[in-house]
C-alpha cells in the first residue's frame, strides 16, 4: 500500500477492519431500516425542529414518516450516440420518472441518464420558499444528503433537487460491485450491524472479499455541464409553483433593480439557488456562473443564468490553490505526475484518507453501507479536478453571481483555519468586486472536541437554518441586511 495509506491510532475497530474500501450493500432509498437509520432524529435535533416549527412535536421518525409524501426519483435522459460518438451531452427537454427497484450496482452501467432526487412538502403549496440544487462530495450521491434535503423541503418549505454526478450514484457509469476470492475490498451490511437488542455491533456488519469492479470516470467538465443543464430545468419545471416570489421584484424601484447586487439583470431571476458541499462546493463556483468558464450566451428554455446565487460550503480555489498539502503536491507540476504514478493501482479514497476525521457517531458507518457510494477514484483524474481552475483564470473576474462560502473551524479538510481562510481570500481578490454585498465568506463556530468538515450530516439543522437566512437576504435587494445566526456563524470576508 502507498506511503499515503492511513494507519492512525483509536479508531473504531470496524474502521481498521476495512480492507482496501468499504462496499455497501443497501441504501435508504430501496431499504426501510436503512432509510430509518439516516433519518432518525436525536433528541438535540428533535430539539432543534422544535425552535423552528413549535407545532410540530417531533418524535426521532418525524422525518422518516415524511419521506414518502415528499421525495420523487427523477432522471434527465441524454442522447446516446451523442455522447458515445463525440462524448457530448444532449439532453431531453424534462425530467422522466426513474423507477429505483429498476437500477442496481450490477449488470449494466450504461444508463445514459442523470439521476435526480426531489424532495417537496405539498403542505407549503402556494408558499414555497425557493428551489434549491444540491451537487454532493466526492464520491457522494443523493442519498448521503437525505436528512438535510427532507429537512429544507418539510421545515423551510423549499424544492430541494440533488443530483447524481455522473458516474456517481445512479448515474450513468454508476458503481459495479461483485464478490470474489481475489477481491480487496470488504462488504458492509447495515442490518448485521443492529443487534437483537437493538445495540450497535458494527464489527458484525464485515464482509471480506467484495469488490467496486471500476473506479470512477470523473470529469468535472461533465458535472458542470450536467448542473446547469438540471438548473435550468428546474427553473422551468418549477416557474409556476414560485412564481408568487416575483411579487418581491415587482414592488422593488427602479433604484433597487441594481444588476450588481443580483448579477444578472433582475429579470432573469430563477428563485434557484445552487449548492455544493465538500468537493461539491469547489463544482458549485465554476457551475454557478456561466461566464465563469467562459461560455457564450444559451441555454434550454433560453435561460442563461439557471442561478440567482451559489452557497459553497467548503472550496478549494483550484485555479491558484488546495485545502491541504497531499492535494497541493498532487495538482504541482512535478511532483503531482510522480504520486499519480506511485498511485497507480491503489485508487482508494478509503486508504488514502482518514474518514475518520470528517464523519461523527455513526453517520461513517451510513456511508461505508451504502452501496452507491463510490470509494475508487483515479488519481489522474482527481488530479484534473485539483488544477482544474487554472484554465479559467482569466475568467474568475467575469463571475457576477452572488456567492457564500461557508467553512466550519476545524474542517480538516483544510491544512489550517488560517489557509482556509487564506485560500477564499485569494479567490474573492481575483473576482475583484466593488461591493462586499455579494461576496461572503462565513465560519462556523464548530463545538469545542467536535469535528467541522460535515455541516450538513453533523450539523443539519445550523446549517439548514443559514442556507434559509442567505437566500431570503438574497430576494430582498440591495441594502438588505444578512441576518445570520452571529452565536453560529462569523463573516472572514
Amino acid at each position: 500500500m502507498s506511503t499515503w495509506h492511513v494507519q492512525a491510532k483509536d479508531r473504531p475497530v470496524w474502521v481498521e477492519a476495512i480492507e482496501l474500501y468499504p462496499v455497501g450493500q443497501t441504501d435508504p432509498f430501496t431499504n426501510e431500516i436503512h432509510r430509518l437509520q439516516v433519518l432518525k432524529l436525536s433528541e438535540q435535533e428533535q430539539f432543534q425542529i422544535g425552535q423552528i416549527d413549535p407545532i410540530a412535536n417531533p418524535d426521532e421518525y418525524f422525518l422518516a414518516d415524511r419521506y414518502e409524501d415528499c421525495y420523487q426519483s427523477l432522471q434527465l435522459m441524454f442522447d446516446r450516440h451523442e455522447f458515445e460518438e463525440r462524448g457530448r451531452y444532449r439532453f431531453e427537454k424534462d425530467f422522466v420518472p426513474h423507477d429505483l427497484s429498476q437500477i442496481a450496482p450490477s449488470g449494466n452501467n450504461r444508463t445514459y441518464s442523470i439521476h435526480i432526487d426531489r424532495y417537496a412538502d405539498d403542505r407549503w403549496q402556494g408558499e414555497y420558499s425557493g428551489a434549491i440544487l444540491l451537487i454532493p462530495g466526492t464520491g457522494s450521491y443523493g442519498g448521503n444528503y437525505m436528512k438535510f434535503s427532507l429537512s429544507m423541503a418539510v421545515l423551510k418549505g423549499y424544492i430541494v433537487y440533488v443530483l447524481d454526478p455522473p458516474s456517481h450514484g445512479r448515474s450513468h457509469g454508476h458503481k459495479l460491485i461483485t464478490q470474489n476470492e481475489d477481491a480487496d475490498g470488504t462488504g458492509v451490511y447495515l442490518e448485521r450491524a443492529i443487534g437483537g437488542d437493538g445495540r450497535w455491533a458494527l464489527e458484525n456488519a464485515l464482509e471480506p472479499e467484495w469488490e467496486e469492479i471500476h473506479d470512477t470516470d470523473f470529469s468535472l467538465r461533465h458535472i458542470i455541464t450536467s448542473v446547469q443543464a438540471i438548473g435550468r430545468r428546474i427553473a422551468k419545471r418549477e416557474e409556476e409553483k414560485l412564481r408568487h416570489l416575483d411579487d418581491i421584484y415587482r414592488t422593488l424601484p427602479p433604484e433597487m433593480r441594481d444588476i450588481g447586487w443580483f448579477g444578472k439583470p433582475i429579470e432573469e431571476l430563477t428563485h434557484v439557488t445552487l449548492m455544493g458541499t465538500s468537493q461539491g462546493g469547489e463544482t458549485a463556483f465554476w457551475a454557478a456562473d456561466p461566464r465563469t468558464t467562459g461560455q457564450g450566451q444559451g441555454g434550454a428554455y433560453n435561460i442563461f443564468y439557471p442561478f440567482d446565487s451559489a452557497i459553497c460550503h467548503d472550496i478549494y480555489n483550484s485555479a491558484y490553490d488546495a485545502p491541504q498539502a497531499k492535494m497541493r503536491i498532487l495538482r504541482s507540476g512535478m511532483g503531482g505526475p510522480i504520486v499519480s504514478s506511485i498511485m497507480e493501482g491503489k485508487d482508494s479514497l478509503w486508504a488514502n484518507g482518514d474518514w475518520t476525521k470528517y464523519y461523527e457517531g455513526n453517520s461513517l458507518f451510513f456511508r461505508a453501507s451504502d452501496r452507491w457510494v463510490r470509494w475508487r477514484y483515479d488519481l489522474n483524474d482527481y488530479r484534473d479536478l485539483l488544477k482544474f481552475g487554472e484554465e479559467y483564470r482569466e475568467f474568475i473576474p467575469n463571475m457576477k453571481i452572488p456567492v457564500l462560502v461557508a467553512i466550519a473551524k476545524r474542517d480538516l479538510l483544510y491544512s489550517s483555519d488560517g489557509h482556509a481562510r487564506n485560500l477564499v481570500k485569494k479567490l474573492f481578490n481575483k473576482i475583484g468586486r466593488s461591493t462586499s454585498d455579494t461576496l461572503w465568506h462565513l465560519e462556523y463556530n464548530t463545538p469545542p472536541g467536535r469535528l467541522g468538515h460535515q455541516l450538513l450530516v453533523n450539523y443539519t439543522f445550523d446549517f439548514l437554518g443559514l442556507v434559509d437566512d442567505w437566500i431570503r437576504y438574497r430576494s430582498q435587494g440591495p441594502g438588505s441586511d444578512f441576518d445570520y445566526d452571529s452565536n453560529l456563524w462569523e463573516r472572514k470576508q
